[in-house]
């Protein structure tokens, strides 16, 4: 899988940050690595995520995340907007 980066401004309407097709590869067929590198904390999670759900990521942290085979993940903030960064192989 080639290596891809992008930078998106997440608010309060959820972001698809990542997402990986359906295949019959077993295991994880990639990672995420997503840094939050201003504004504030941003919730992960999936295409349902919400402001009082998810991963919670605080401003200047990173997470590192195995992709599996029809994974999608998603991003949003309880107020703001906060800027991250997504690394995906």
């Amino acid at each position: 899988m080639a290596v891809g980066s992008q930078q998106y401004t997440v608010g309060t309407t959820a972001v698809l940050l990542a997402q990986v097709p359906n295949s019959s590869a077993p295991g994880p067929v990639g990672n995420v690595l997503v840094a939050n590198g201003s504004g504030t904390a941003v919730l992960l999670g999936g295409a349902h995520v919400a402001s009082g759900t998810g991963y919670s990521l605080a401003t200047s942290s990173s997470v590192n995340i195995p992709l599996y085979p029809g994974d999608a993940l998603y991003a949003i903030t309880a107020s703001s907007t906060s800027t991250v960064s997504v690394l995906q192989t």
